[in-house]
C-alpha cells in the first residue's frame, strides 16, 4: 500500500520550476551579451540589456530557489546557504559597475595601495614654474581650446616599425579627472581615502612634485557613479582651478599646490550636503540636488573670471530661490561676479565658443542646451534636449561646429542633433537670440562619458561605444552615416592630432586612427593600464598622458620630423619661481 503525503506536510520533490527559470535566465542573458552588438545597431536595443536581462533573471531565479528552500524541511543545509552565501559574497566584495552597467566585483577590505602612497603631506621642495608655457602646453578640459584638438605635432603612421613606448607608470588615487599640462607639469585630481587631493606630477618621469589635500569625499547610494573628484583642473597663469566631486571650486597656488581661495558653490546656490559613512566606514557627501553622479564641471576662465556650472536644490521651483546655471567669480580673489540663468545643470562643463561674432560661453543643462553672454551671464538661448541628471543625464559638451552651428549629441537613445543659432537686430538694444533644429538622428553620435570631436564638417564620437563618423549637413536631415566600427571600446576617450585620432578605450587599449571620411581606418594598437578608463587623455608635445581610477601611465609617441627633446621651454630656476610672486600679467619667459 503506498504512502500518501500526510494532510499540512510539505512537498519536498525537486524544484522544477526554480531549475527551468535558472536555465532561461543563463540562456536569455548569454543570448544577449552574445548578441548586444548586432540588436544595438538594428534595434538601438541599449549596451546594458544584457546586464539588466541577467540581474532581474537571476534575482528571480534565486528568489524561487530561496523559497523552495525555505519551505522545504529537508534542506536545511541547503537554505541556510542559499540565504547566507550571498550575504557573506557581498560582506567581502562590493558592486563595481560599468559604463554600461556591466557588473564586477571588488574586495571590499583590500588595501591596494600601501600605508606611504596614502600619505598626503607635502614635502620641503623647490617652487615649481606653471607661468612659463609652450606651444605644446594642455592646459584644461579636452585641450588648448576645449575642443578635443591638438595640432602642436604629426603622429608617426607605422606603430609597427616604431610604437608607443612606456614612460612611466604609476598608481593613483580614485578619480575621473584628467590630466591638464603646463611646461612639463601635469595636474589632476585623486581621491586618497578620505582626502580629496590635486596632484602635480613631473611629465618626464612621474614624480610627484606636489600635493593639496583636504578631507572631502564623494561617494554616490548606487555606487554606479563611482568615487571620487571627476572633473579635470584648469591651470591658468600660474593658478589651478579645480572642481571637487561636491562642488567646491579651490585656486591653488601652481608653484606648490597651496590654497589661495575657495567657494563652496553647492551652498551659494541652497544646496545641502547629507553627511554619512560607507560600508568601510569613511565619511563621505552626497548633495541634495539632482547631482547624484557628483560634480564634473572643470572650470573655465575667461579674461578676468572663473565659471562653473551651479545649478539648485532639488525640486527648486521659487522664483527667490538660489537657483542659477553659471556662476562667475574673480579669478584672483574668488568674489562673486555674476550668476546666469536659472536651469539645473548636469555633468558637462562650459565653454566659450563664437556664434554670429559674439563670444559665448555654452553649456548643457540638465535638459537644455544653452549659451549665455560672458560678460553678464545673461541666458542668451535655450534648446530643450531630453534628460535627467539622476538618470538618464547629459554628460556630453556643446559643440561648435561652424559659425552660426552647434552639436548636441547624448547616449541613451536620443542621439545626435545639429543646432543654428542666430541674431537679430544683431549689436542693438533689442538684439535677440533664435535656434533651430536642423536635423538629428536617435540612431547617431550616442555619446555617454565621451565627446565628439569636428573635422571639416565631419564629427568623430564614441556612439554606445563604436568608433564612428557622421558627416555634418547644412540643412535636414542634418546627421548621415559615414562610418561605424564594430569594434567596441566601450565609454573611452578620443582626441585629434592633426590627422590621426587618438581612441583610449574603457579597457585601456590605446588605438590610432587615420582621419578618413569613408571608412574606419587603424595605424596602430597597444595595451596600456588597467582600470576603467573613463578618463580623458592628454598630449603634451609627444608624450600622450592616460589614466583609470587607478593607474596613469605616460607613453611617448612616435612623431615625423625633429625629435622633442625635453618637451618644454627652459624652465626658470628654483630661486626665480621663489622670488617672483605668481602674477597674471607677468611675461612668459
Amino acid at each position: 500500500m503506498n504512502e500518501q503525503p500526510a494532510e499540512g506536510s510539505v512537498n519536498n520533490k525537486f524544484p522544477v520550476k526554480s531549475l527551468i527559470a535558472t536555465m532561461v535566465a543563463i540562456g536569455l542573458t548569454g543570448f544577449c551579451y552574445l548578441r548586444i552588438e548586432s540588436l544595438n545597431e538594428q534595434f538601438e536595443v541599449d549596451m546594458a540589456m544584457p546586464t539588466i536581462v541577467g540581474a532581474v533573471g537571476f534575482t528571480v531565479s534565486w528568489m524561487m530557489w530561496m523559497g523552495w528552500a525555505v519551505f522545504s524541511r529537508k534542506s536545511v543545509l541547503f537554505s541556510t546557504l542559499i540565504t547566507l552565501v550571498p550575504v557573506l559574497f557581498l560582506t567581502l566584495f562590493y558592486i563595481d559597475f560599468g559604463g554600461d552597467g556591466e557588473v564586477s566585483f571588488r574586495p571590499r577590505y583590500w588595501d591596494w595601495k600601501n600605508a606611504d602612497y596614502l600619505t598626503v603631506e607635502n614635502q620641503d621642495k623647490p617652487l615649481l614654474d606653471l607661468v612659463s608655457t609652450t606651444v605644446y602646453d594642455f592646459p584644461e578640459f579636452l585641450g588648448p581650446n576645449r575642443d578635443l584638438r591638438t595640432n602642436q605635432v604629426k603622429l608617426a603612421a607605422d606603430w609597427d616599425a616604431e610604437p608607443p613606448q612606456e614612460i612611466w607608470q604609476i598608481d593613483v588615487g580614485d578619480a575621473w579627472s584628467g590630466f591638464s599640462v603646463v611646461n612639463g607639469f601635469a595636474i589632476t585630481q585623486e581621491q586618497r581615502g578620505a582626502q580629496e587631493c590635486v596632484t602635480c606630477y613631473d611629465v618626464r618621469t612621474g614624480e610627484l612634485k606636489w600635493i593639496y589635500a583636504v578631507t572631502r569625499r564623494h561617494e554616490d547610494a548606487l555606487a554606479m557613479g563611482k568615487v571620487g573628484p571627476r572633473a579635470t583642473p584648469t591651470i591658468n597663469e600660474g593658478f589651478v582651478y579645480t572642481t571637487g566631486g561636491n562642488g567646491v571650486l579651490d585656486c591653488l597656488d601652481a608653484r606648490d599646490g597651496s590654497l589661495l581661495w575657495s567657494q563652496d558653490v553647492p551652498a551659494l546656490v541652497g544646496i545641502e550636503l547629507i553627511p554619512r559613512t560607507n560600508s568601510l566606514g569613511i565619511a563621505y557627501a552626497a548633495e541634495t540636488s539632482t547631482l547624484m553622479w557628483g560634480r564634473s564641471c572643470s572650470p573655465l576662465v575667461y579674461q578676468n573670471l572663473v565659471i562653473v556650472a551651479a545649478g539648485g536644490p532639488l525640486n527648486a521651483v521659487s522664483e527667490n530661490d538660489p537657483t542659477c546655471t553659471l556662476i562667475a567669480f574673480d579669478k584672483k580673489t574668488g568674489e562673486e561676479v555674476w550668476r546666469g540663468g536659472r536651469r539645473q545643470i548636469s555633468y558637462g562643463s562650459p565653454n566659450l565658443v563664437t556664434i554670429d561674432g559674439k563670444p559665448q560661453i555654452v553649456i548643457m543643462a540638465e535638459d537644455h542646451a544653452v549659451g549665455h553672454d560672458p560678460e553678464t551671464g545673461k541666458e542668451l538661448w535655450a534648446f530643450a534636449r531630453k534628460g535627467s541628471s539622476s538618470g538618464e543625464a547629459n554628460c556630453s559638451q556643446v559643440t561648435a561646429v561652424a559659425e552660426n552651428q552647434l552639436l548636441v549629441t547624448k547616449g541613451y537613445q536620443l542621439g545626435g542633433e545639429l543646432l543654428e543659432v542666430a541674431a537679430e537686430n544683431r549689436g542693438q538694444p533689442n538684439e535677440s537670440w533664435s535656434v533651430k533644429s536642423i536635423g538629428k538622428s536617435t540612431r547617431l553620435l550616442k555619446t555617454k562619458m565621451t565627446n565628439p570631436v569636428v573635422i571639416d564638417n565631419h564629427a568623430f564620437a564614441l556612439s554606445d561605444g563604436f568608433m564612428s563618423c557622421v558627416a555634418l549637413l547644412d540643412e535636414a536631415p542634418g546627421l548621415e552615416k559615414k562610418w561605424r566600427e564594430r569594434t567596441r571600446f566601450k565609454h573611452g576617450q578620443i582626441l585629434n592630432v592633426g590627422d590621426k585620432i587618438l581612441v583610449h578605450g574603457q579597457d585601456g587599449v590605446l588605438a590610432m586612427l587615420q582621419v578618413n571620411f569613408d571608412e574606419y581606418q587603424q595605424l596602430g594598437k597597444i595595451k596600456t593600464i588597467d582600470g576603467f578608463c573613463w578618463n580623458t587623455i592628454a598630449l603634451y608635445g609627444d608624450l600622450l598622458l592616460v589614466r583609470s581610477e587607478r593607474k596613469a601611465a605616460c607613453y611617448r609617441l612616435p612623431i615625423e620630423g625633429t625629435a622633442i627633446a625635453e618637451t618644454q621651454v627652459p624652465r626658470k630656476t628654483d630661486a626665480d619661481v621663489a622670488d617672483a610672486p605668481v602674477d597674471p600679467k607677468a611675461e612668459n619667459e
